[in-house]
């Protein structure tokens, strides 16, 4: 059995308006043409559809019935549609993101602000993890995007891009550092320093003559930026800390001062060498690539 639309047609504008003549105007077709539309239709599905007096037609019990379903099709046809004009238009956007911390206080809000700005609505499930965690999940496929610390391909991972910012030294209000435009680890080393750890200061090049001079100073030793952050801003110290934290805690009241020698802080963008690309996952890359590079002057 084979149905064309404009057999279709013709019968629901038969049933809406109640006679040849009016579905003719309806559809701008000639009244022969509706009558041959309705005859065919009949004939493909095998039984009649209206009564027929003269020139009048009055639709009979099938008729009732294969309207409703014929409603029934068009509403699943118009479901269809604003289906594939949503995902036309990405007007909803689902994506499940595994982090590390320093990406939950500023560049995932901002990159789900940017895209909601374009009329788009976003549901973001987030997981925070230590950064080769972050990379197991996505090798899993576990995630759909990865926000981590790593500095080239690894099995099953792709990056799809990666920045390197500087990190920061953050001091209270009114901390005689607060004003300098750059501060060295000798000067550092005659204050309270909340640490990372040395090891995590190593690992990023720093000289050894450096890492002694921080481990003399160290008074707090914690693993997260976001908590020695937290013990800048109630006075117990100063911090060196990533660019993405300190960006948040300085609307706080926190200050930021530049470090020389720099140290770097790595931040790539990752996903499963495995999955298609997303038109949902690219334009959240191209948020966060935004945010960075408004917040960091990144390119």
């Amino acid at each position: 059995m084979v149905l064309k639309n404009n057999q279709i047609d013709a019968f629901r504008a038969v049933m809406s308006t109640g006679s040849i003549t009016n579905a003719a105007k309806l559809l701008n077709k000639s009244q022969p043409s509706i009558t041959r539309f309705i005859r065919d239709l009949e004939r493909e599905i095998g039984f009649d559809l209206f009564h027929r007096t003269g020139s009048k037609v009055v639709p009979n019990n099938e008729a009732d019935a294969f309207l409703k379903a014929v409603e029934r099709s068009f509403a699943g046809l118009l479901e269809l549609s604003k289906a594939a004009e949503d995902i036309r238009n990405l007007s909803d956007i689902r994506l499940s993101v595994a982090t590390i911390p320093s990406a939950t206080f500023n560049l995932l809000p901002d990159a789900v602000s940017r895209i909601q700005s374009g009329k788009s609505n976003v549901s973001v499930s987030t997981s925070v993890h230590r950064s080769p965690n972050v990379v197991e999940r996505i090798r899993l496929q576990q995630a759909t995007l990865g926000i981590c610390n790593l500095a080239e391909d690894e099995r099953g991972v792709s990056i799809l891009d990666r920045f390197t910012l500087p990190c920061v030294l953050v001091v209270p209000e009114g901390h005689e550092f607060a004003c300098k435009s750059r501060v060295t680890p000798s000067d550092i080393a005659g204050q309270p320093f909340i640490s990372l750890g040395i090891e995590y200061f190593a690992s990023q090049g720093l000289k050894l003559v450096h890492l002694n001079e921080l481990k003399e100073a160290t008074v707090i030793e914690t693993p997260l930026s976001h908590s020695a952050c937290s013990y800048v801003y109630h006075g117990l110290g100063i911090a060196i800390v990533d660019p993405l934290t300190a960006f948040f805690y300085q609307k706080l009241g926190l200050h930021t001062v530049e470090l020389d020698p720099p140290i770097p802080y790595d931040l790539s963008l990752i996903c499963s060498s495995f999955e298609s690309p997303e038109r949902g996952r690219s334009m959240f890359v191209d948020a966060m690539r935004a945010c960075l590079a408004e917040n960091f002057g990144t390119h």
